[in-house]
């Protein structure tokens, strides 16, 4: 019996004026699978049922019990601060999308769930160079050239840093130590869905910070007569403000 595309567990990934069924490569419907499976979640409910024709669809079966979470999962790319998790996924498709010269959408049953620009996506921003900084530990460094390469992590972001082999040099005793302060020539991109990203770091000088937290430091700072941190409303942002440089 064949499955109605307005079944409830019928979750279909539309790609708009590009292939038909019967165009698509499969290498290329490996990556969009590839893609949406990690978008959905729950790997053991969802499972691929079919291609529709017409326009694109790939049609995924999801398990009753997991359908909610799937809901909730996807509800998360509405909001302003979208985990890592998910907005890889997303960018990930509408890279392929753009690759393909077409649009898509996410429907569940004949709603439309999301969007996705694909093609008509505003075009990656930048570089755009500034002196800047950056604090975190240092998780690996290294090179065989001229120029080293040096990984900082930071509240489970990493950021990429270069630098010459002598600074590579005074940095590499401080490997999973305490948290540092890097200063240097930083290269910025704006994506238009994951917004502004540091491609890399050029340090010119570090200097090793407190591991104290930002609680223990503030507690601190307000315990000091007169220095008016016992008026701040919101100190910890405040002092994490300060310590990024952030105006």
């Amino acid at each position: 019996m064949k499955r109605r595309p307005d079944k409830p567990d019928a979750f279909r990934f539309v790609i708009s004026q590009s292939y038909t069924k019967e165009t698509l490569p499969l290498s290329r419907l490996a990556e969009y699978l590839r893609h949406l499976a990690t978008l959905l979640g729950e790997p053991e409910h969802v499972h691929f049922d079919r291609l529709d024709k017409g326009s694109v669809a790939i049609v995924q079966r999801i398990d009753a019990p997991a359908i909610p979470k799937v809901r909730e999962r996807l509800s998360r790319l509405r909001g302003l601060d979208i985990p890592e998790g998910l907005a890889s996924p997303r960018k990930a498709l509408d890279d392929l999308l753009a690759g393909d010269g077409a649009k898509g959408a996410l429907f569940e049953g004949k709603r439309k769930l999301l969007e996705f620009e694909g093609r008509d996506l505003p075009q990656k921003i930048g570089p755009i160079e500034e002196e800047g900084q950056i604090d975190g530990v240092l998780v690996r460094i290294g090179g065989t050239g001229q120029l080293a390469w040096a990984d900082l992590q930071f509240e489970g972001t990493l950021y990429h840093c270069q630098m010459d082999l002598e600074t590579a040099k005074r940095l590499a005793p401080h490997l999973y130590g305490a948290t540092l302060r890097v200063f240097g020539r930083a290269t910025w991109y704006r994506d238009p869905v994951t917004g502004w990203s540091l491609e890399r770091l050029r340090v010119s000088r570090f200097e090793t910070l407190s591991d104290e937290t930002l609680e223990q430091t503030v507690a601190k700072l307000q315990g000091v007569k007169g220095s008016g941190w016992d008026q701040i409303e919101d100190p910890v942002a405040e002092l994490h403000r300060i310590r990024h440089g952030e105006n």
